[in-house]
């Protein structure tokens, strides 16, 4: 899903948006935060060529995606906020519960990866799971 919003380094680099001070401060804001988030991924690289075992967490599911996505991945969680993705999260999982037939159909389309998505690959076969994102997306309050 995030994969729609991964325009701003195009547009960033493409139009003079650093002649604004306050925009140039924003630039370089997110690209501390990308300076991170690559400093994150690669210690976390160097724990599992040394054998450390996956665990089930974000990152180590989004580290098997390419960098430039995870990279994206964690500047768009960082720069949303703690609150903006746990609460669409919760409004997904709410919206699920209610909708017990939407709930059956999305399980039924992972349930055919016959494992858990690792890859970019696997999650551009999710189309309903993304849908129901996406329209979780629309219709949440936060």
């Amino acid at each position: 899903i995030l994969k729609h919003i991964q325009l701003g380094p195009f547009i960033q680099n493409r139009y003079p948006f650093k002649l604004n001070k306050d925009v140039a401060k924003f630039y370089s804001a997110v690209d501390n935060v990308e300076k991170y988030s690559k400093e994150i991924i690669a210690r976390r690289q160097q724990e599992l060529k040394k054998g450390a075992t996956p665990e089930c967490n974000i990152l180590d599911k989004l580290i098997f995606m390419g960098k430039q996505d995870l990279i994206w991945n964690l500047v768009t969680f960082t720069l949303s906020g703690g609150s903006s993705v746990p609460s669409t999260i919760e409004w997904f999982l709410y919206l699920m519960c209610v909708h017990p037939d939407a709930q059956k159909k999305a399980r039924a389309e992972v349930d055919v990866l016959g494992k858990d998505p690792t890859d970019n690959d696997d999650l551009d076969k999710l189309r309903y799971v993304e849908a129901c994102v996406l329209e979780t997306l629309r219709v949440s309050v936060s």
